[in-house]
């Protein structure tokens, strides 16, 4: 089993620098694993180094978080999605199976609705076309009285193991390494760029209809996790997104929106089970490479 990512690089598609890793390069199956907001790439290491045992897996820093570039024009969920799709093709992959979590499976429904003949399986982890209001609403609360910095490494440590009781400590431990920094005085700040608080001001709280748009139109088979103690989906949501893909598959995994990090053996067991039956020449989807809105 590989014990860390062959290629640790950037890459410039568009007109964002986009830091990402690959692991295990040259197997023919490849799965991209997309973190939430305000995370970044390292958050998947425990789950690519297992999934690259069969597989090569490509994690990436979204813009605006850990070291990729900052957008001047804004963070849509079309250009998270063309982001992707310029990385690929930098890549030379043409195929994928799509795993993500919270911001990163609104990307992916977005993905997977406009390029449709790339696509072979999309998992998504604790989001999907829309939040809960009230979800939603607490979200935006938490984003803004979120402390911006800290006088050092120590104390940002104990507020994330104070915030976040129930993540394994290495989640902290790698928070702490990828997900801030210290600036020109000093003091600890996250490296994600500021500006994406404002997703939180205007389609987490308002909604998107795009996405829903994006939802009917996806032709990839489905793999939805919900965690047991999660509000990011409620009944109506989840009857709706059946209503428009009564083929997909739903699984209630123990924990709570951040099971991902309080659990990366539960996460890794639903994503295999997903992940089995892809292979080359199965699941394929139908229709073009890229499909226009």
């Amino acid at each position: 089993m590989s014990q860390g990512p062959e290629i640790d690089g950037f890459a410039q598609p568009h007109d964002i620098k986009l830091h990402y890793t690959v692991w295990n390069a040259d197997a023919d199956d490849t799965t991209l694993l997309v973190h939430g907001l305000n995370r970044e790439l390292h958050v998947w290491d425990s789950v690519a180094e297992r999934l690259a045992a069969t597989r090569r897996v490509i994690c990436v820093d979204l813009r605006g978080h850990g070291r990729s570039g900052w957008a001047a024009d804004g963070y849509s969920v079309q250009a998270f999605a063309s982001d992707l799709a310029g990385l690929l093709d930098h890549l030379g992959i043409e195929e994928i199976q799509y795993t993500s979590h919270s911001l990163g499976s609104r990307i992916g429904i977005a993905f997977a609705a406009t390029w449709r003949g790339r696509l072979r399986h999309l998992l998504l982890s604790e989001c999907g076309p829309e939040i809960p209001r009230d979800q939603a609403l607490a979200l935006r609360e938490f984003s803004r009285n979120r402390r911006s910095w800290f006088d050092s490494p120590e104390e940002t440590l104990g507020h994330l193991r104070a915030l976040n009781p129930a993540w394994q400590d290495e989640f902290h431990r790698k928070a702490l390494e990828h997900e801030y920094r210290t600036n020109w005085v000093g003091k600890v700040v996250r490296r994600a760029d500021p500006e994406l608080h404002w997703l939180y001001e205007t389609e987490i709280v308002e909604g998107n209809p795009y996405l829903w748009e994006c939802w009917s139109r996806i032709t990839a088979p489905i793999t939805v996790l919900w965690a047991a103690e999660s509000g990011f989906f409620d009944d109506r949501i989840i009857a709706r997104m059946r209503e428009a893909q009564p083929g997909m598959s739903l699984y209630r995994p123990k924990g709570t929106h951040y099971f991902l990090r309080e659990s990366p053996e539960e996460f890794l067991r639903f994503a295999e089970a997903a992940l089995a039956p892809v292979r080359r020449g199965v699941a394929r989807t139908s229709g073009s490479r890229r499909v226009e809105r």
